[in-house]
């Protein structure tokens, strides 16, 4: 039998899983798959396109038949969690449900951009993307209708995968980053709006029409097929955290060896923490199939053990990539057990002529006495009603909190006490032994898991932004009662706004804070069915020492304890910075600050090619700019031959692809800013005469630093020695002719041969390596913090102030 079988549901009791267990050993093997594959199906790849149901029974495609006819081109379509219905984007963007035996189409909403269904609140809400903004994400709900905003991200989210017990206030999402998806990032619900850590492509993992991020049922992990027919299995971690955000990245195995390619779990290497490659695969050498491409796999609804792909076929060896197939098929592929035990490894479920193309949408295995109703979390007291249309008669109900069993079809029960319960249904007489469900597939247990907490009152911390904005970050989502306000006790609120779906709220206030004061709150309450209020009503909100003037910051990053944000000018709104880690050695110590080794740490900081844009407008705009940070190298030995161990990097995906720098050389701290008057191409050769090239500059009006000009970078600039590897401040200041070094307080270094605009052109923040994590010796080694960013020349005197607020910090540890 496939050893994943017990995993399938994951809310099945102890007692069934004992008992299930039982029968799995019992068992010699069990029969080829049963169950319904989804498609969408095209001829020629044109439109218009139909959405089709494949009828599995004994491993072999029995019945198909047409869901629904489209008149132009599906969007796109996820099968329920439970089987029986399929979410769908009509042509024109409108979100709508249909049974899969193609009956009782509803439109639920319109200007959507793709769709998901997970099973959190018992199914009842299907998700979807915002067409018009590309990046909010919303819900619907498919018996009432009713319609809210859910998350909202920094940038366009072109596809995703959301786990099965994905809500507002729980699970995972996990969707492409980089303005090309060249990597995948999970994304905990839990924490709200904000940013998924987009960079720039350079992994070759960047998402076409052919590729697609799933998850598997149980939540444990994810999948993806890169490029060149690779199927990655990454862990998905254990647990949410509101602050948490991570990057995962496959490393670059396009130039390795095929022998390379086998089942192990420490080649993931820039994976953080409990991140780890599971596996992963050549499908087309796993099954054995030549001239074929797989892409586009989508995992089983109800079993993790199965995978469903499109399989590209091609005339001859798709060795180029120009090359089109000539029709795609459906392959179910038992990606964990299946060839181990009697089983085969696949099933093709379709075999498409030549100008048929189907695209994979979900599967759902007939699984005996294994019907999930979906999982429900919230505040006692909680509220479960299950009005599931798959049941049609009476069953009897355990709640399993101890409470009577009850009859009925639908069924309405309210938790108390915190803990997690297991609801369980079946049809007639509770004591039938589960082995006569399992005889039976169509006489099956259903379950629903539900996790009530504790009736908590939400908590809530002030922080000063700048001088008149503040930013309050709440321990769980709220809401506000008609009678909320907001107000300060010694100054005054101008307006605020709550933010990132209930987690935050920004302060503006009607004029300069200078002290210390009180934030309080009236009408703010949790979003639990019976809402608690504020624990406190009054919060301290404290000036920050550092840094002394706030005024024009692009990025701030004292300490992860610290509530890092600023105002952002240019979009009028608060922004939280955060950072992402790249590898398991680079991470956060017990003091909160990056500690940086074999792996890098990026800033949600970029650049846009095209001036006036991205996060460092003002400084591309102003060519003028400031960086400080306090760094203490692990020693003073490290060094690269070409590439010196980067502290801190402004550039892109290319080695010798940078803006601006900071590197360690030995015992030599180094300074590298591109401007236009001194930019060195790759190679290390000065470019001259490019103003008046066509080449390299086809119009006068053309923005300097894209195309061409998005590569090369400025010379190295040994600004200081260092002596010792205490903890050091450092400030780099810059305008047109004028570039400044201070190290702990005292100028150390001044030039008036670094002249000219910026012009800067796409790039990232990077701590403790180079965008392009290119290894090879060139990750700095040591601790960062104090990390400030602004959009303004520093004079001597906010520097001391400055070097002096951080030393009496580092002085206070113990």
């Amino acid at each position: 039998m496939r050893t994943l079988l017990i995993r399938a549901c994951g809310i099945l009791s102890s007692i069934g899983v004992a008992a299930l267990a039982c029968h799995a050993v019992a068992a010699e093997n069990l029969p080829p798959v049963d169950g319904l594959v989804i498609s969408i199906r095209s001829t020629e790849g044109k439109k218009p396109e139909a959405l089709v149901s494949h009828t599995l029974k004994d491993g072999k495609t029995t019945t198909n038949a047409v869901v629904y006819q489209a008149e132009d081109r599906i969007i796109s379509a996820c099968l329920s969690p439970f089987g029986n219905q399929v979410a769908l984007i009509l042509p024109g963007g409108t979100v709508a449900i249909v049974g899969v035996d193609g009956k009782n189409l509803r439109e639920l909403a319109d200007d959507a951009l793709w769709v998901q269904w997970p099973a959190s609140d018992g199914g009842r809400w299907v998700y979807y993307m915002d067409a018009k903004s590309k990046c909010t994400l919303r819900r619907v709900n498919i018996k009432t209708q009713d319609n809210e905003a859910v998350v909202t991200f920094d940038h366009a989210i072109e596809q995703a995968a959301m786990s099965s017990d994905a809500s507002p206030s729980a699970g995972w999402m996990l969707v492409p980053g980089g303005d090309s998806g060249s990597y995948a990032s999970l994304y905990p619900m839990a924490r709200g709006s904000g940013n998924t850590f987009a960079t720039p492509e350079w992994w070759q993992l960047s998402m076409t029409p052919n590729q697609r991020l799933t998850i598997s049922p149980d939540g444990t992990a994810f999948g993806i097929v890169a490029p060149d027919g690779t199927f990655l299995v990454i862990g998905v971690p254990a647990f949410d955290d509101l602050r948490a955000g991570y990057r995962l990245d496959a490393v670059n195995y396009r130039n390795r060896p095929a022998s390379w390619y086998k089942d192990v779990d420490w080649m993931f290497s820039n994976a953080a923490g409990a991140h780890q490659l599971k596996a992963m695969y050549r499908v087309e050498e796993r099954l054995g199939l030549k001239q074929a491409l797989f892409v586009q796999p989508v995992w089983s609804v109800n079993h993790p053990g199965w995978v469903l792909l499109c399989r590209q076929n091609y005339a001859e060896a798709p060795t180029d990539s120009a090359k089109k197939p000539v029709s795609s098929d459906l392959v179910l592929w038992d990606v964990a057990a299946g060839a181990h035990h009697g089983i085969p490894s696949h099933d093709n479920v379709t075999e498409s002529a030549a100008g048929v193309f189907e695209r994979p949408v979900g599967f759902w295995e007939n699984l005996p006495a294994e019907y999930s109703l979906g999982y429900y979390r919230g505040k006692a007291p909680f509220t479960v009603q299950i009005d599931d249309d798959r049941i049609q008669e009476e069953m009897t109900w355990d709640f399993g909190d101890g409470s009577p069993r009850v009859k009925g079809r639908t069924v309405k029960h309210t938790y108390t006490k915190e803990g997690r319960c297991q609801i369980v249904a079946e049809k007639g007489v509770w004591a039938k032994p589960l082995r006569d469900h399992l005889k039976d597939p169509t006489d099956g247990l259903y379950f629903a898991d539900v996790t009530i907490a504790k009736a908590t009152p939400p908590e809530a911390k002030a922080y000063w932004v700048d001088s008149t904005h503040l930013l309050v970050e709440f321990s769980e989502p709220v809401q506000t009662t008609k009678e909320a306000q907001v107000s300060l006790g010694k100054g005054k609120v101008e307006k605020w706004l709550l933010i990132d779906s209930g987690r935050r709220l920004a302060i503006q206030l009607a004029e300069p804070l200078t002290r210390d004061d009180h934030v309080q709150f009236d009408g703010f309450v949790d979003q639990a069915e019976s809402p608690n209020a504020l624990l406190e009503r009054s919060v301290k909100v404290t000036l920050p020492a550092w840094p002394s003037d706030r005024s024009r910051l692009v990025f701030l990053w004292e300490d992860a304890f610290q509530c890092n944000a600023i105002y952002d000018r240019t979009n009028a709104q608060i922004r939280r910075m955060e950072l992402m880690h790249d590898g398991p050695d680079a991470g956060i110590d017990a003091l909160g600050r990056m500690q940086l080794g074999e792996g890098g740490t990026r800033a949600n900081l970029r650049l846009e090619n095209g001036i006036g844009k991205g996060d460092l407008a003002e400084v591309v705009l102003d060519s003028t700019f400031s960086f400080e940070c306090t760094f203490q190298p692990s020693n003073l030995t490290q060094q690269a031959l070409r590439k010196p161990p980067r502290m801190v990097s402004l550039g892109s995906h290319r080695t010798f692809v940078s803006l601006f720098e900071i590197a360690q050389q030995a015992n030599r701290l180094l300074v590298s800013i591109k401007t236009d008057d001194n930019w060195i191409e790759d190679m290390g050769q000065p470019l001259s005469g490019w103003h008046d090239d066509p080449k390299y500059h086809p119009k006068p009006e053309a923005r300097r630093g894209f195309g061409p000009y998005f590569y090369g970078h400025g010379p190295w600039i040994e600004v200081a020695t260092l002596k010792d590897t205490r903890a050091h401040h450092l400030v780099v200041t810059y305008k047109p002719g004028v570039m400044i070094t201070y190290l702990d307080g005292e100028k150390v270094y001044s030039t008036d041969r670094v002249t000219g605009p910026l012009n800067w052109g796409w790039g990232m923040l990077v701590f403790g390596a180079h965008h392009g994590l290119s290894g090879g010796g060139d990750f700095w080694q040591g601790n960062l913090e104090g990390a400030a960013m602004y959009s303004r020349f520093l004079e001597p005197a906010e520097v001391k102030r400055n070097f002096e607020i951080y030393a009496k910090k580092i002085g206070t540890r113990p």
